[in-house]
């Protein structure tokens, strides 16, 4: 049975000769794998341009549901990228999108507030005409709420230390050794009253490159084999 749903590009791995397994995060279904037999045909659903990462798309597919590889019958490109492809910054900060959301998102079922913000995160990165040096930040946090991990409000008056491992504000430091100090903690309140495009974000870079690497110990934390990123040396270098 095919249905159709929209889908957001995660990557293509190379299967056999001249195939791809394209992994899709998808509205209706989750996290999806189909098969593409060719590429390079003429009648080839499925064009090397629509394989790029966070590209998104309309598709008509099987969908049985047993998690095995399914099978494309259309597909159309519906929102192109303007900026994206071609600005070193906005390039940079989609592969670290990309990473993260490969690392986090496994389930395979849908929803939609999720698929929503990835959508709206990747239209914004696009769209903006300054990439602010704390999006991806912005973004982990924004992130984590559809993850179940969003850092307690409840408990931030008064909190001046983090605690990454109950994501609470504490007004004295926890007894184990995975919180922020009382710097970073500051500048996380700050990040969590800022949005994906804020500009008045008064954050120094070496305080930020700092709570980067302590929101990313975060959700190594909360998220099984999160493990390490390969993107965060492309943004220290173009932030740097």
């Amino acid at each position: 049975m095919y249905t159709a749903t929209k889908a957001i590009v995660l990557g293509a791995v190379k299967y056999g000769e001249g195939s791809r397994v394209l992994r899709c995060y998808t509205d209706m279904y989750g996290l999806q794998s189909y098969m593409i037999n060719s590429l390079k045909s003429k009648s080839a659903v499925i064009k090397p341009s629509m394989i790029l990462p966070l590209t998104q798309l309309e598709i008509i597919a099987g969908h049985k549901g047993k998690g095995t590889l399914e099978r494309i019958k259309d597909a159309r490109v519906s929102q192109g990228y303007e900026h994206i492809p071609y600005d070193a910054i906005k390039n940079g900060m989609a592969l670290f999108l990309v990473e993260v959301l490969t690392k986090c998102l496994h389930e395979e079922q849908s929803n939609d507030d999720k698929f929503q913000f990835i959508t709206d995160t990747c239209n914004l990165l696009d769209g903006i005409e300054k990439t602010p040096p704390h999006f991806h930040i912005a973004f982990l946090l924004g992130l984590s709420r559809f993850l179940g991990f969003y850092p307690d409000q409840n408990t931030l008056k008064g909190g001046i230390y983090f605690d990454l491992m109950h994501g609470v504000f504490l007004a004295i430091q926890p007894l184990h050794p995975h919180y922020m100090d009382e710097e970073s903690t500051a500048a996380l309140k700050v990040m969590l009253g800022a949005s994906l495009t804020s500009v008045d974000v008064n954050v120094p870079k070496r305080t930020r490159k700092k709570l980067l690497a302590e929101l990313l110990a975060y959700y190594k934390l909360h998220v099984d084999g999160f493990g390490n990123l390969k993107s965060v040396e492309i943004l220290e270098e173009i932030f740097s």
